[in-house]
């Protein structure tokens, strides 16, 4: 830096560094006074600075500004003051061609990055940019401001040869990246879970090392193995939680029995599939006069599972139970959610309860909630039990009145579906044949019985009623909730459906009525299935969310899940809340 200078910092740089570079203020002062900022061979031109020692300390500081947001680097390499105006953050995603953009978490905003950009960014990297003004060949590119956080968890990828030796390519789609690879005994052709060591820069490869090796193509379930390790699920349990789940009583004491409503004598029963294995729900009903009166048991997960414990903390890390064929990640330790929270035949089981009293016009009479032991007293099927109601049962049985009741009743709310307008999508599921490798080899139809229908009325109906009651005592839960269609879908839905001489009533905001007579009459077409799919699309995700807004697909004001606290966190949040009422 010349003796003569203008910095007005340059005694305190002269004290820092014998061979002093312009502090930060003086460059900010000097990049302000050119309104399209400053490149760095300017910038050395204008501070005369040509020692390539000074050049080196120069650059780094530069640097240290734009990690410091105080500058930031455009496109073409021009450095400008930053400002917080037009700063957005958002989640870098990247295509297979190298290019890229932004996801912006706050909107549904999405920004194209530069290839230069690209260089020194991964896929999950969350950073913060400043959209351009203007669009560039139909896109709108951002310029990046800073990265503020660098993806860090696990990669899950194929060891691959190349002329640079050994590197992972990712599996996940929204990264195409390779990574030079440090092996243990990892070979080319596994699947491992790699740790990165260093992100990537304009210069080189980012790299990572192998922590774990999945198997081979050759490894059986191999494809689920390596799917559940890109979710980041593990089939391990922490010590603490296995210590928390073994000390649970396994035998109901008689003091937990008298604080209880003891249904003991009730002939309950389970419905389930025939590979189910957690049995979370049991069902029993009568008629009461014209009336019915149903009962809908739930595995008291909550008397196990204490608020803020180690098993506590481990569900809401899971957030639910995760289902893959023939194997099952679940949210809870096997010894609760297979054994003292499954309610199988024969044995006392605590549960909480919803005892719901229905007309025969399908409305609630009356509902209410309380902690019960019940003794289920057989595991039915769907497939036992939609034959039980097509060719009634022969002998009789201790639950055979309540299967009648039952039936009755699942007729009752059907019609009182149709009647709200919830919708009906007739689409058919498949399920996997896998060979003894767990490869597949075969697709086939799953049957939809109403033995399944059947269950499940009962379970929308405890759910609504718990919905109710939460509300009711303006206890904040976590509800499901469905808003209406998207209006920008709707446009193009119409479109498709004029193709198909089909049209969707209700304008800009279609009721599920509407939606439901659009299902009644796609299925006069021939390709149904196809527009049924579509019609799908146009409807938005459901949601968790504290505001009850209702759910629009069931076509309830108020809806919620209370029936499977073994597999899904919010259910178990649902049962405190209920419980401390």
């Amino acid at each position: 830096m010349p003796k003569k200078t203008k910095d007005p910092h340059y005694e305190r740089e002269q004290a820092r560094y014998d061979s002093p570079i312009p502090s930060r203020e003086w460059i900010l002062q000097t990049i302000l006074a050119k309104k399209r900022g400053l490149t760095k061979k300017q910038l050395f031109q204008s501070f005369s600075i040509t020692n390539p020692e000074s050049q080196e300390a120069f650059r780094r500081r530069l640097g240290a500004m734009c990690r410091d947001s105080q500058l930031q680097k455009d496109s073409k390499g021009r450095f400008t003051p930053c400002s917080n105006e037009g700063v957005v953050e958002g989640v870098v995603r990247t295509k297979k061609d190298g290019t890229g953009w932004v996801e912006i978490e706050a909107s549904s905003d999405r920004y194209m990055l530069g290839r230069k950009a690209m260089f020194r960014l991964m896929a999950g990297d969350i950073i913060l940019v400043r959209p351009q003004s203007s669009p560039f060949k139909g896109h709108i590119y951002a310029d990046v401001i800073r990265i503020k956080q660098r993806r860090s968890e696990p990669l899950v990828g194929r060891v691959v040869e190349s002329r640079h030796g050994l590197q992972l390519k990712m599996l996940d789609q929204s990264s195409v990246q390779y990574f030079d690879l440090t092996v243990q005994s990892a070979q080319e052709g596994d699947f491992i879970r790699a740790g990165i060591t260093a992100h990537p820069s304009e210069a080189r490869f980012p790299k990572a090392r192998e922590l774990e090796i999945l198997g081979n193509e050759d490894t059986p379930g191999i494809e689920a193995t390596v799917m559940l390790a890109m979710a980041g699920l593990s089939e391990d349990w922490p010590t603490d939680v296995t210590h928390e789940a073994s000390a649970c009583d396994h035998q109901i004491s008689h003091d937990v029995i008298k604080q209880r409503h003891d249904l003991r004598t009730h002939p309950f029963v389970t419905i389930d599939g025939e590979d189910a294995k957690d049995f979370d729900d049991a069902v029993f009903a009568e008629t009461c006069g014209d009336d019915t009166k149903l009962w809908v048991a739930i595995a008291d997960v909550s008397h196990y599972v204490k608020a803020d414990g180690a098993l506590d903390r481990e569900a809401s890390k899971r957030g639910n139970s995760v289902y893959l064929p023939h194997r099952v990640v679940p949210m809870l330790p096997e010894v609760l959610a297979n054994e003292l929270c499954s309610l199988k035949p024969q044995v006392d089981r605590l549960v909480m309860v919803c005892e719901v009293l229905v007309d025969p016009q399908g409305q609630v009479k009356s509902y209410d909630f309380y902690e019960a032991v019940i003794h289920s007293v057989a595991r039915l099927t769907y497939t036992q039990v939609a034959d039980l109601i097509k060719h009634s049962p022969i002998e009789k049985s201790p639950y055979a009145q309540s299967l009648e009741a039952l039936y009755a009743l699942y007729q009752i709310l059907l019609k009182q579906r149709e009647k709200r307008g919830a919708l009906d999508f007739s689409t058919q599921e498949s399920g996997l044949i896998l060979d003894q490798n767990q490869r597949v080899i075969d697709l086939k139809a799953l049957q939809r019985t109403e033995a399944h229908r059947l269950i499940e009325e009962c379970m929308l109906l405890a759910n609504v009623c718990a919905a109710n009651f939460c509300i009711e005592k303006e206890c904040v839960v976590p509800h499901r909730v469905h808003d209406g269609p998207d209006p920008k879908k709707l446009v193009d839905l119409r479109l498709f459906l004029e193709g198909y001489g089909l049209h969707l009533d209700g304008g800009d905001s279609p009721s599920p009525s509407d939606y439901a007579a659009l299902l009644k009459s796609s299925l006069s077409i021939a390709h149904h299935d196809v527009c049924q799919s579509i019609i799908l699309r146009s409807l938005k995700q459901a949601v968790y969310a504290v505001e009850p807004i209702g759910h629009f697909g069931l076509a309830y004001p108020h809806y919620l899940h209370f029936t499977s606290p073994i597999r899904r966190y919010p259910d178990l949040l649902v049962h405190r809340a209920i419980k401390a009422i």
